[in-house]
């Protein structure tokens, strides 16, 4: 039932983020309900690479905002994906 919740939290998140495409508030949470809906067993990892692109978006824009690179960590918070953090924190991945 929490699962069918939070699918439909994101669902709602999405035609937000599409009604209100430049709000970056709007797109901020679409991102984090994309991270928390993502489904463990996808290992394209699907949810997160397109909550790192609407975040990557928004810190361009939006370069001083409080939450999108803590979201951006989480969102890159897989070991395939954890070379993407060094590299936009100016590091190279080991």
């Amino acid at each position: 039932m929490r699962a069918w919740a939070e699918t439909r939290r994101t669902i709602r998140g999405q035609t937000l983020y599409e009604r209100y495409a430049q709000d970056s508030e709007a797109a901020v949470s679409y991102a984090l309900g994309l991270n928390i809906t993502a489904l463990p067993t996808d290992k394209t990892y699907a949810y997160q690479l397109k909550a790192v692109d609407i975040l990557d978006q928004i810190s361009a824009k939006r370069p001083d905002h409080p939450g999108v690179l803590h979201y951006l960590m989480h969102s890159l918070d897989y070991p395939p994906l954890a070379g993407a953090v060094g590299e936009r924190q100016g590091r190279p991945r080991k």
